[in-house]
């Protein structure tokens, strides 16, 4: 499947992804899938907020560049790129956890009470908002919510 995004002007190409059942405790949810949480997900559907909540992940400067804003932490190990009322999307450097995108859907099934999807990309709701939900692992890893 290919979907068009602007995220840092690249298209993302997303396969389909499926999972035998795992589930996580709160300790072992990574950082990257918790930022993504408190940045993004806690902060939909219009992402304000979103700049002030990155702050408590070393994002103490967000740059606006027009069509959207983005930032980084100190050592660029986390970053940041919102489209207000669109798109939220946390980047990091790649990541050796094979389960990294089972943690991310189950995060998105926790915190908007919809199935657990088996794979990405996956469409939920936020305050009868519908967004699709990608886990880029191509270069990296980009966590992105959309709305639809």
């Amino acid at each position: 499947m290919k979907f068009n995004l602007s995220v840092f002007t690249t298209a993302i190409f997303i396969t389909s992804i499926s999972f035998s059942s795992i589930s996580f405790s709160e300790e072992e949810k990574l950082d990257s899938i918790q930022a993504f949480t408190d940045i993004c997900l806690k902060t939909a559907p219009t992402f304000t907020g979103a700049s002030k909540e990155a702050i408590a992940y070393g994002i103490t400067e967000i740059t606006d560049a027009g069509f959207m804003k983005m930032g980084f932490n100190k050592d660029q190990s986390l970053a940041v790129q919102i489209k207000d009322n669109k798109e939220c999307v946390i980047t990091t450097p790649s990541q050796s956890s094979s389960s990294l995108t089972k943690q991310f859907l189950i995060t998105v099934s926790e915190f908007t009470g919809a199935p657990i999807s088996q794979k990405v990309p996956t469409k939920a709701i936020i305050q009868n908002e519908t967004f699709i939900f990608l886990h880029d692992r191509d270069g990296g890893e980009a966590f992105v919510m959309l709305k639809k």
